[in-house]
């Protein structure tokens, strides 16, 4: 008897030690660690830590509602980490949140070992604090209502029904005589604005990296152990060893530097700040890649640095803004145990706003101002586009346009005086249905202006093997002082991005200096210019189009007089094809 009950105890002890630690990976019985939300809640930013928090009512001193954001998971009553209100009529708990953010997900840990699980029929609201009132708070959205029980002990992710803008979630419950007990209340979300820091301020200082997570390869075994962090905690002041900067292994072959955004941006900028003591010469030959996903085996490029950084920082523009979620730095080139240090990197960047939250939650700030554009069609003048009625339908007389035959559409509104704009919504008009194509080029008539080994129509056969030079790629002839590459679409598209990539033999560095150019008709003289390349392209390059441009062809043309020909691998269109419905007016 004495061995049965010994074995129980223990097996009792084990348990606990599992489920009621403050370490996340320990709840065992709360979800696989496969699981989506197990990832996100350990690798995401929590925004609720160490907030101001405040409840209805104190059930005891020990039990103060800051300890649902303390960072501590812990979920007994022993643990004193969790909060609790009185048994009392309609209680609710809430959090002011680091900054305000556009809120995904609520993560909340219920206490354990309780007689009755009392964390049922609860919603989540996010409010914003009141800019006119002291300790008002304005409504900004509902997250959601849960209605089932969430059985005691078990931690929950609650994703919100939308997205809502806002820096206060409130968990509140309906009724009398209900108590409302938080082990822990976790929020995950993105900024929608990025930091700035006023002291340092440029018109490219819009940093999105700062407090963000970062990793690297590795870590310094010396007495400094400089982690990643140190490259996105705001502290410039890295001028001897005590600085605030990162370092890698010395005996790292293949250092790098990465930076999580917590969001998919359109990455335009990186601003790199280097070390001014012993070691600021070490910084060069490295690269700034972007990636959508740590791992991703098609990072793409931003900028490549030869040349030692000298200076205390340097802007480094993106070759083409490129979308993705990571920033990586990296060394490249011929082998060297050389350390990677960073004092402090910035990311510019902007938000991709899509979802209908997001509008609902601002103030449109141009409702009838004085607009302007290049030309009218008809009664379609530059008003309607403020006039407060987002309705797209084309039959609604609702919607501004420009006259058809205008090669440089534009338009404009004044907005009565300066101020910073945080972000621009757009409606178009649903004047006809739109068809979306991954690639309107591949398999296409393509011709160009001469030819010394590959065709034309070699950039566009779904051929990518170019890394030797009998492969699938086209070359004008050298003599050629203005080469070009054109495909034509065969339909008219609305070209909204083009892919180029670059052949990767001998020659990949004439790929430079180019336009890319959407044309209505073949001889065109007055294209649309989708882009201009200045820099070389890597593997590959995706270039958004400034605006949509509607035409037949797209041209790729070299800057003449050109000293090398044009020779490209693939290229691919993609863009969106207009069918008309019979409402075109």
């Amino acid at each position: 008897m004495r061995e049965v009950f010994l074995i129980g105890f223990l097996l009792l002890v084990l348990f606990n030690t599992a489920v009621f630690t403050g370490n996340l990976s320990k709840y065992k019985y709360h979800a696989p660690k496969s699981t989506i939300w197990y990832n996100n809640a350990v690798n995401r930013k929590n925004w609720a830590l160490h907030g101001t928090a405040n409840q209805s009512t104190l059930f005891n001193p020990t039990m103060a509602p800051e300890k649902a954001v303390d960072g501590n998971r812990t979920n007994t009553w022993l643990g004193d980490s969790c909060s609790a209100t009185q048994r009392s009529r309609n209680p609710w708990w809430y959090v002011i949140l680091q900054q305000k953010i556009r809120i995904e997900e609520v993560l909340i840990v219920s206490r354990c070992c309780v007689i009755n699980s009392k964390l049922s029929d609860f919603w989540i609201h996010i409010l914003n604090e009141s800019p006119r009132v002291s300790r008002r708070f304005s409504y900004a959205g509902y997250c959601r209502h849960v209605k089932e029980t969430i059985t005691d002990g078990v931690t929950r992710l609650i994703p919100c029904v939308h997205p809502v803008l806002g820096q206060i979630v409130r968990i509140s419950m309906d009724g009398i005589y209900r108590e409302l007990d938080l082990c822990e209340v976790e929020v995950y979300g993105t900024p929608y604005m990025p930091e700035i820091n006023y002291e340092k301020y440029t018109t490219s200082f819009y940093n999105w990296a700062r407090g963000m997570a970062a990793t690297q390869s590795s870590e310094s075994k010396n007495q400094w152990r400089k982690s990643a962090s140190n490259a996105v905690d705001g502290d410039y002041k890295c001028r001897d060893r005590l600085g605030s900067f990162t370092h890698t292994n010395e005996e790292d072959s293949e250092p790098w530097w990465m930076v999580d955004l917590q969001q998919i941006l359109v990455i335009t900028h990186v601003k790199v700040y280097n070390r001014m003591d012993c070691c600021r010469n070490d910084l060069r030959r490295f690269e700034v890649r972007i990636l959508f996903q740590p791992d991703d085996p098609e990072p793409a490029m931003c900028w490549f640095q030869e040349q030692t950084v000298m200076k205390e920082s340097t802007i480094l523009p993106c070759i083409t803004y490129v979308k993705g979620r990571y920033v990586r730095i990296n060394y490249y080139g011929p082998l060297e145990l050389r350390p990677l240090s960073l004092c402090e990197v910035e990311v510019t960047a902007w938000k991709v706003v899509t979802d209908p939250e997001y509008h609902k939650s601002r103030d449109n700030l141009v409702i009838n101002k004085k607009t302007y554009q290049s030309t009218t069609d008809g009664h379609r003048d530059s008003s309607k586009a403020v006039d407060g009625n987002p309705v797209n339908n084309w039959l609604s007389n609702t919607c501004s346009r420009t006259a058809i035959d205008d090669n440089y559409p534009w338009w404009m509104v004044d907005l009565g005086g300066k101020m910073f704009v945080e972000a621009v919504l757009i409606f178009f008009p649903l004047e006809e249905v739109e068809t979306f194509s991954e690639n309107w080029a591949v398999y296409k008539p393509a011709l160009q202006s001469s030819t010394y080994s590959g065709l034309a129509d070699k950039a566009v056969d779904g051929g990518y093997m170019c890394a030797k030079y009998r492969y699938t790629l086209s070359v004008t002839d050298p003599t050629d002082k203005y080469p070009w590459w054109m495909v034509d679409l065969v339909d008219t598209i609305m070209v909204k991005e083009v892919k180029i990539f670059n052949r990767q033999d001998c020659c990949k560095d004439r790929l430079v200096s180019f336009y890319i150019e959407v044309l209505q008709s073949k001889n065109d003289t007055v294209p649309g210019i989708c882009h201009y390349q200045r820099y070389i392209v890597d593997v590959y390059g995706v270039f958004p189009c400034n605006r949509y441009l509607r035409g037949r062809y797209v041209r790729i043309r070299k800057e003449g007089p050109a000293s090398e020909n044009l020779g490209l691998c693939e290229v691919e269109v993609k863009g969106y094809k207009l069918v008309d419905q019979g409402v075109y007016l």
